[in-house]
């Protein structure tokens, strides 16, 4: 099974300086080769490392309620498996919690982030990039910019 993701235009969003970290909130277009199509608004953390650019989505709005449970389970699960992608395997405590900062902090931008329908996405995504070709290969080529 394949997913295909595609991003709407992306909304610059709060993060710690010094970790080498660009957040955004973007809506998100998922489709699955079956045909199934699911979209949501996410908060995604990219990181460049060697060169090279990865992305995460980190949280979609439906699971942003999940943030602000009691025992914080949801967040410190979150940001270990954020933290460890971002950082190859190799994060340390305090990548963590910049993980965990950064998506407490952009919570109620995730929860206010203006849904797009696709006929919306395709035109905002047009007029962002200015007739650029189709941007299918993620917010990495922003954040490496």
């Amino acid at each position: 099974m394949s997913l295909t993701i595609r991003y709407g235009v992306p909304a610059p969003a709060a993060v710690r300086k010094g970790y080498g970290l660009v957040a955004f909130v973007s809506n998100v277009f998922f489709e699955a080769d079956e045909g199934a199509t699911a979209n949501d608004a996410a908060l995604i953390l990219c990181r460049r490392a060697f060169g090279l650019g990865k992305s995460y989505i980190a949280v979609r709005r439906n699971q942003a309620y999940q943030l602000r449970d009691k025992d914080g389970a949801f967040l410190a699960d979150t940001a270990e498996d954020c933290a460890q992608y971002l950082w190859n395997g190799h994060a340390t405590d305090r990548e963590k919690h910049v993980i965990m900062d950064c998506l407490l902090e952009n919570i109620d931008q995730l929860v206010m982030h203006k849904p797009e329908g696709e006929d919306l996405n395709r035109k905002a995504l047009d007029k962002y990039f200015e007739g650029e070709e189709t941007f299918t290969h993620g917010l990495m080529d922003i954040a490496n910019s």
